[in-house]
């Protein structure tokens, strides 16, 4: 084998490798399960009214790369109404995960302008994950916490 062909027959190796690598994601396997949103935008004025009535915002990644966006609480009345009203408290669309910490989510309700998609039916946020600890930074650079339950 000429070194010229060797070469080309390396190179034929190594690049789909080193692509495959380039484009993984840093949350597989650490995304999946339910995160509690602890801090983030907007929710300092809305902290008080969440901790009287012991509810949080909560997401949840699935296996199946489904995302569920809701409200749950463990006080049982207002558990009673969460339930009675959950296609307006709870929103279900699906998730990508993308190069390094991209997470793409799509297919999700319009929400009239506001909240975490601003009127699209989806959006991109960078995620990073330390053990229980999940930090998403939005394009426009505002972040959230949350803690995985």
């Amino acid at each position: 084998m000429t070194r010229g062909l060797r070469l080309v027959f390396v190179l034929a190796i190594l690049c789909p490798a080193l692509l495959a690598t380039g484009c993984s994601s840093n949350n597989t396997g650490k995304i999946v399960g339910k995160w509690k949103m602890v801090s983030g935008k907007g929710m300092e004025a809305q902290k008080a009214t969440m901790d009287s009535l012991k509810a949080y915002v909560f997401m949840e990644f699935k296996p199946d790369n489904t995302v569920s966006i809701g409200v749950e609480s463990s006080d049982p009345a207002f558990q009673k109404i969460l339930a009675a009203g959950a296609e307006k408290t709870n929103m279900t669309g699906k998730y990508k995960l993308k190069s390094g910490n991209a997470v793409e989510m799509y297919d999700m309700p319009k929400q009239n302008g506001t909240g975490f998609f601003q009127g699209k039916d989806r959006g991109q946020t960078d995620i990073k994950i330390e053990g229980t600890k999940m930090t998403m930074t939005d394009p426009d650079g505002s972040t959230f916490q949350l803690e995985k339950v």
